[in-house]
């Protein structure tokens, strides 16, 4: 078995034994179910809960859950600051994909006419500068 199935495999059955609420349960198997790539977020709570010098499972998914917590709402847009793209980074993106919306996935019937991209950040910049994130991590 793959090192990375295998951790997966074990962190769900450690997940699996906590003392956990069976909602809670459902949650983080949801969770490592349908992450983009659940072989990682496994690898990633297996750490988690092996780097917490004999923590119980339970206390450690109860930090993580708030690491997250934390970590969306400090990436929801805020109606009082959004990080504006700028002028010649939006042009830049029009030209890369060739005027076509890669959310909605279209592009204009009629190629003489203009469309009017709404530009957003996937990660803000000023989220780096947080006074709660780390400068030593990096953003991969």
């Amino acid at each position: 078995m793959a090192p990375l199935l295998t951790t997966y495999n074990a962190t769900i059955r450690l997940i699996e034994t906590a003392p956990l609420t069976p909602t809670e349960h459902l949650i983080w198997r949801a969770f490592l179910d349908e992450v983009v790539g659940p072989e990682y977020a496994a690898g990633y709570v297996w750490e988690r809960i092996h780097d917490r010098n004999g923590r119980p499972v339970e206390q450690v998914l109860q930090e993580l859950k708030h690491d997250w917590k934390r970590l969306v709402t400090k990436c929801q847009p805020k109606p009082t600051m959004r990080d504006e793209v700028p002028s010649e980074a939006r042009t830049l993106v029009e030209i890369r994909d060739n005027s076509h919306c890669v959310i909605l996935d279209r592009m204009p019937s009629d190629p003489s006419v203009s469309v009017r991209f709404d530009h957003a950040w996937v990660i803000p910049p000023s989220l780096f500068d947080d006074s709660d994130m780390d400068p030593q991590v990096g953003v991969y």
